[in-house]
């Protein structure tokens, strides 16, 4: 049983209800409708788990006292089953002091003098002519089933219900599930109760809606003081949840979950994208195309007109930073082959006057002088980027060492808790069965001795049903560790 998650809210965590009989009825019957109820809410896709402590079938023994042979013995009803009480369950008598400290004085018989009915013959009552008369002569006892305890909740009889919302599913889906089984299932003059840490959610749950819409409306009011406009900021707060709404339903289409590591993939896939692309574009000659034309006339003559229409395009071959690095590639000179061709015509008429065209191709090595800082700046940035990447990539290495390693130690630690646990639960089945033995064949072993033992044995298999998992769970850390799942 998992704790609650606010301390002092309930006795565990998930759902806490308690089912009433609001007309006084039977507690068997209270117990049948609380068994059909959870047996609906298992029905219900929202609910993972529902349960409850409470049984009707516990063996109880029906104390009987005959109130005239005790009048007629010359004592009371009060003394003997003051006597009973203090004999078998205990009672504080007195008290006394020792090293500075109260102690409480408690009286009770020892265990082998207390387990059988016939005990009765050999426990005594002071009667009224001063003699000891024994409890069996006023008592009877009736083996009965009932109820170990019995709950009320708001005055009524009620039953205690607990359970876990199932996964994917929140505890206002668990909550509204309950409601709806409540309405369908629950027979007339029932009802029940949320308690813990469901009782505060179940009240508050329907505010929602309005502290959500106060806060929009006091964020709108801020935004109108900070835009001085009205309209601006319904632009500014639509834009975010717009947003949201794309990127969750494209992840939705694809089937993926949108979280932050799929946010920080996807913007790296776009610079990776951008990188690639740009460093196909280094590799691809410059290329311009330059029409010009231009009128001049002097001293009053004839307008001439020229028309030019050039076509150049000049490629920088990377030859040293295919040899080295781009940050060694700056102290070495740069080779440019360059070409151009065009058209010209002086007279405007190219019936006339076609023209001529103009071919040329240069090359060229050029030594850059004066940025020698510059450049040993940039080479001593790279190299250091260069060892940051470098221990960087140790840094990798020895945290996934660390966590191969921690995989493997906790599959060895949950492996060996397995075993021990494992003889301990063989160990408590045995005990079981003994004890359940003893009080079927003989009177020194009770019902709450056989009920501690199987509780024992529960607690028992659960932790190694837990070591089973951390066990599982350390080999898929270690198949995680070692890269596997990566894609």
């Amino acid at each position: 049983m998992a704790p609650p998650l606010i301390d002092g809210y309930g006795v565990s965590s998930g759902f806490e209800i308690y089912l009433q009989d609001r007309v006084g009825g039977d507690i068997t019957e209270l117990y049948d409708v609380g068994q059909a109820f959870i047996a609906a809410l298992m029905e219900r896709p929202e609910i993972g788990s529902a349960y409850t402590t409470f049984n009707v079938n516990f063996p109880q023994y029906l104390v009987e006292v005959d109130a005239a042979k005790c009048q007629r013995a010359g004592t009371t009803a009060d003394a003997v089953l003051s006597t009973l009480a203090g004999y078998y369950s205990g009672q504080y008598v007195s008290n006394f002091n020792r090293f500075n400290k109260l102690y409480r004085v408690m009286i009770q018989s020892s265990p082998e003098y207390r387990v059988t009915p016939e005990s009765l013959d050999r426990t005594f009552t002071r009667v009224g002519d001063g003699k000891m008369a024994p409890l069996s002569q006023f008592v009877k006892l009736t083996k009965v089933y009932g109820p170990e305890s019995l709950t009320r909740f708001n005055l009524y009889s009620s039953m205690g219900i607990n359970g876990e919302a199932a996964p994917g599913y929140s505890s206002g889906d668990a909550i509204q599930a309950i409601r709806e089984v409540v309405a369908e299932n629950l027979p007339r003059g029932y009802g029940y109760e949320f308690a813990g840490i469901s009782r505060e959610e179940s009240q508050t749950s329907s505010n929602t809606a309005v502290i959500f819409l106060i806060c929009t409306v006091f964020v709108y009011l801020i935004l109108c003081g900070l835009y001085e406009s009205f309209f601006v900021p319904f632009a500014v707060i639509l834009s975010v949840p717009f947003g949201l709404m794309g990127s969750f339903l494209f992840a939705k289409l694809m089937g993926l979950e949108n979280n932050t590591d799929l946010g920080i993939a996807r913007l790296r896939v776009k610079e990776a994208e951008a990188t690639l692309f740009s460093s196909r574009l280094a590799y691809l000659p410059s290329l311009n195309l330059a029409p010009q034309g231009e009128v001049s006339s002097y001293d009053g003559a004839e307008a001439a007109k020229t028309y030019n229409l050039a076509v150049s395009a000049g490629w920088e071959l990377d030859l040293f930073g295919k040899l080295t690095n781009a940050a060694r590639a700056a102290f070495y000179p740069s080779i440019t082959l360059s070409g151009s061709a065009g058209w010209t015509n002086n007279s405007g008429t190219a019936i006339v006057n076609p023209g001529n065209w103009l071919l040329s191709a240069i090359s060229s090595l050029t030594q850059l002088l004066f940025n020698r800082g510059q450049n040993i700046a940039n080479l001593r940035i790279a190299k250091a980027q260069q060892e940051e990447a470098l221990l960087s990539f140790k840094q990798s290495l020895l945290k996934a060492g660390s966590e191969v390693n921690d995989a493997l130690v906790q599959w060895q630690v949950a492996d060996a808790r397995l075993v021990v646990v494992g003889e301990q639960v063989e160990t408590l089945q045995s005990a079981v069965e003994h004890t359940r033995k003893l009080m079927e064949y003989s009177s020194r072993s009770s019902y709450l001795e056989v009920l501690t033992a199987q509780q024992s044995l529960l607690l028992a298999e659960l932790a190694e049903a837990n070591d089973r998992f951390d066990k599982i769970q350390g080999v898929i850390n270690l198949y995680h560790a070692l890269g596997g799942g990566a894609e």
